[in-house]
């Protein structure tokens, strides 16, 4: 069924704007590269592994910041320095980063290695919108931008615009199991399906069950080769199926304060981070393999989770801005650096 209803905007996208009206200098971003200055702190949106493993990405207030994942010693390249970005995606498939300038409201493809814009998005998406989330269909094939009430579907090749839909409250964009589709899940705790090879502007909207959770739907992730998914709906995991438009907990474990996590690429191993605690759950025998408790646990909250493409390592990001590497066989952190972020907030919970 399609959703006809409009509600109120959610507080983080008063503060995301507020953000993005406190960045500075209003840029026209090219993507020179800087270095990090030590008196300047940028406040980070996220973390990401490049699927070469060559990069480790942050979106901030101040630009793009690319740190080499084999010697992150080095100061980070700085690209759209007085921007805010708020949204990146790496291709899957090829050696480029989708980048999404809050500031002027513009989408750029650009080379990870060179920073070098291949391709921008022919003026602006809207003129008082932004894009808070972004991702590729697993082949590469489509790129979906997710604004707070309507998601954009572009040609992950030559990135002309392929639909439009309505879809009110958007607070989270995954690729689905299917080739070609997305999922859309949105601050009233709905999942919709939407199919980029359907011409029509038609959706499949199921709202997940009643699990005592906020319904909020911060995060999707879809089992390969399953019509089986995960979601942190709310503070709570879920497993959830749209084709049975059904939902469950995942595990009583993680009911409640969970502030985010992800899969590995294996799809077998969950990185869950609680308060305080970081926990390794094993897909196939539904237990917790590991429970850590994360350094400075009373000042930081890890929020922000990537793993690299062999899986052996991970990349967190907390709320004070600090970055740490992990050995996800032996759950200790092996490098941790600030990366001159003062803080960072999460595109999804603030």
């Amino acid at each position: 069924m399609k959703s006809n209803q409009t509600f109120s905007r959610p507080l983080l996208f008063i503060l995301a704007i507020i953000f993005a009206l406190s960045g500075g200098v209003f840029s026209t971003n090219q993507p020179h590269p800087a270095y990090a200055q030590d008196d300047v702190g940028p406040v980070g949106f996220g973390i990401q592994w490049s699927p070469d493993g060559k990069w480790i990405a942050v979106p901030s207030t101040d630009g793009l910041w690319m740190s080499n994942a084999e010697i992150v010693e080095r100061a980070p390249v700085q690209y759209f320095a007085g921007s805010v970005i708020s949204a990146i995606a790496f291709d899957p498939i090829r050696d480029r980063l989708a980048v999404y300038d809050a500031t002027v409201l513009q989408l750029y493809i650009i080379d990870t290695a060179t920073g070098e814009v291949i391709a921008e998005t022919d003026g602006q998406i809207d003129s008082f919108k932004a894009a808070y989330y972004m991702t590729y269909t697993d082949d590469g094939k489509f790129l979906a931008l997710g604004f707070n009430d309507f998601v954009k579907i572009y040609d992950g090749i030559t990135y002309a615009e392929r639909a439009l839909h309505l879809i009110y409250d958007v607070s989270s964009v995954a690729s689905g199991s299917e080739p070609g589709t997305f999922l859309v899940g949105s601050y009233l705790g709905d999942i919709s399906i939407v199919d980029v090879h359907d011409d029509s502007d038609e959706f499949v909207t199921f709202a997940t069950d009643d699990l005592t959770l906020y319904e909020t739907m911060f995060i999707l992730r879809m089992l390969p080769d399953t019509s089986d998914g995960i979601a942190l709906r709310g503070t709570g995991l879920i497993n959830f199926n749209p084709e049975d438009q059904t939902s469950n907990l995942l595990d009583p474990a993680f009911a409640e304060w969970v502030r985010g996590f992800e899969m590995n690429h294996a799809a077998d191993t969950l990185a869950i981070s609680q308060d305080g605690q970081l926990s390794f759950y094993d897909l196939p025998s539904a237990t917790i393999t590991q429970q850590i408790t994360t350094p400075n646990a009373e000042d930081q909250v890890i929020f922000g989770i990537a793993f690299s493409p062999d899986d052996t390592r991970m990349v967190t990001l907390e709320t004070t801005g600090t970055i740490q590497i992990w050995d996800v066989a032996e759950g200790r952190v092996i490098v941790t650096w600030k990366n001159n972020f003062t803080r960072a907030y999460s595109q999804n919970w603030g």
